[in-house]
């Protein structure tokens, strides 16, 4: 009972300490922090703090940055004083509480942020010490109660037995006449096992080529997890910043985000392919159906063009650009207009009335009615969903679009107009130059071999496609079984119809390869020439900058 009115006397002042803790305000704390020599109570009363929740290292330096730390107010207020050690609670009364000169009003006066710690550590060494003493009283209370509870247990237990016993004699009279029934159904139930380790030991021959790729997949995709947020924050600032660039300056750029992430310890792919990371291999196959090239710049602005959030301007002087948008939007019946065009006004209430894409062209500077379009300034009246053009408000298709494009090199545009709209350079490059010139002296030369490159690129593609396809339909076969899967013999026949189906395919993709490692050498033997071509076009162009009369 002593040692019981101790501890509800101790019990308040600690709690009160660590209220005193918690109203320790920040700017108190980030004095001591600031200080290069604390005075020596301040010194002692943090090395005692550390010492009680288990910090070894009590150099000042250390200790600063203990008191750093986002929770360290948090840790000592939720200390637990139960898991001081005796030795922590002799070296804190030997070498702190039993110095004269350290007391409450002495620290409180060095510093208004450690007055409450040492209250704090003071209140949790009387607690502790008398927690220990009564410990083994509430230790041994406990252990009798849990005996008293073990006896009433046992007393149960044989009651239950002999109701057990009585009620056994029945059940072996009923157990009797079902022996007969039971022996019938466990032959039953050995017929079916043996079912199921047939299909088993199908569905492993089945999947034990997959074995290998499902561990493969799953390495990689942990991989791609822990890099995830730095992935995405380069591919964001790839879709936000890097479209008016061209493909040198892009490279640059992309090089800056990963020394901007490595300065922020942001784990990122060193080897990140934007390309794949935004698109799959049916939106590359699809772009190409619509005449575009297969060079880097132009797959990533075909990227930049399906994933922007403001309105696109495009900069085309080779028109490519043009072809692949007029082909696209082909089946949204895309309109093409000018500023130039009398009839423009109406030719964009219209495209905003009924969703219709809508290509501006030889965009040099934009006439300011466009400015409501550009900055999606709609308003929403009776359910109606609305857009200011000119003097008249009219109806706003979620489904619009508009696109403006630009051939010359050279344009310029004022800052608002870049802080409004998505630019995505299409200025030719070395590398799709190149590419275009060496598909022209093919179709010149050797047509045999350029239609089929291109049947055999249209056919990786699709192979590719299928490949990913049938892998898809494996696993969605696997998951969407209900129960077990031994249980339907469907499950495994159409797992062998889709490996069967997969086999013949890589069979074929390993031909394809064959086909087109011959027709990729027969190409390199006109590659020469497109080099020079490209070279003497980008000499040509740069002779301005010998005289303005070229």
């Amino acid at each position: 009972e002593i040692v019981e009115k101790e501890l509800s006397e101790a019990e308040p002042a600690l709690l009160s300490a660590k209220q005193s803790v918690q109203n320790i305000r920040k700017a108190h704390l980030d004095e001591v922090r600031a200080l290069a020599r604390p005075p020596p109570l301040v010194k002692l009363t943090l090395e005692m703090v550390c010492i009680m929740i288990g910090e070894k290292n009590t150099d000042w330096n250390e200790i600063r940055k203990i008191i750093r730390r986002e929770d360290f107010i948090s840790t000592v207020v939720n200390f637990d004083p139960i898991t001081l050690t005796p030795k922590q609670v002799k070296q804190v009364s030997d070498e702190y509480l039993s110095n004269t000169e350290l007391d409450y009003n002495s620290v409180d006066r060095a510093s208004k942020a450690c007055g409450p710690l040492f209250l704090w550590g003071e209140s949790q060494i009387k607690y502790a010490t008398i927690l220990r003493k009564v410990k083994p009283l509430r230790d041994e209370v406990s252990n009798l109660q849990e005996q008293s509870i073990d006896l009433q247990k046992k007393q149960q237990e044989a009651v239950d037995q002999v109701n057990l016993l009585e009620a056994d004699i029945i059940q072996y009279k009923n157990d009797y006449a079902t022996a007969i029934r039971e022996t019938e159904i466990i032959r039953n139930e050995m017929n079916l096992v043996k079912k199921k380790v047939t299909r088993a030991e199908d569905l492993l021959n089945s999947l034990s080529q997959e074995n290998n790729r499902w561990e493969i997949t799953s390495d990689t995709f942990n991989k791609q997890m822990s890099t995830l947020i730095g992935d995405c924050l380069i591919s964001a600032g790839f879709l936000t910043y890097l479209g008016n660039f061209d493909h040198k300056a892009r490279k640059y750029l992309l090089t800056d985000f990963y020394d901007v992430l490595d300065n922020l310890s942001i784990p990122y792919r060193s080897d990140l392919d934007i390309i794949n990371f935004l698109s799959t291999l049916s939106d590359q196959m699809k772009w190409k159906s619509y005449g575009l090239l297969s060079d880097e710049l132009t797959i990533q602005n075909a990227i930049l063009l399906s994933r922007f959030q403001r309105y696109p301007l495009i900069i085309d002087p080779p028109g490519q650009a043009l072809n692949f948008i007029l082909n696209k939007y082909a089946n949204e019946k895309i309109v093409k207009t000018s500023f130039l065009d009398s009839s423009f006004t109406k030719t964009l209430a219209s495209a905003i009335r009924f969703g219709t894409p809508l290509l501006v062209q030889d965009v040099e500077t934009v006439d300011p009615i466009l400015n409501p379009v550009l900055n999606k300034e709609i308003q929403r009246t009776g359910g109606r969903v609305l857009i200011r053009l000119g003097n008249e408000d009219i109806d706003f298709s979620p489904k619009f679009m508009i696109i403006l494009l630009t051939r010359n090199p050279l344009a310029k545009f004022p800052p608002d107009l870049c802080s409004r709209v998505s630019i995505i350079n299409f200025t030719i490059t070395p590398a799709s130059l190149e590419s275009q010139v060496l598909s022209a002296i093919l179709k010149s030369e050797r047509p045999d071999v350029d239609t089929k490159k291109n049947e055999i690129l249209l056919l990786q593609s699709q192979q590719s496609i299928k490949i990913r396809e049938l892998e898809e339909v494996l696993l969605n076969k696997i998951s969407a079984v209900q129960g077990g899967i031994l249980d339907d013999d469907s499950v495994i026949q159409n797992l062998e119809v889709i490996k069967a189906e997969s086999t013949q395919l890589n069979t074929e993709v390993e031909k394809t390869e064959g086909v087109m490692n011959e027709l990729l050498r027969i190409s390199q033997i006109y590659n020469p020439l497109a080099v020079i071509m490209t070279n003497i076009y980008f000499t040509i162009e740069k002779l301005n900058e010998i005289s303005f009369l070229y």
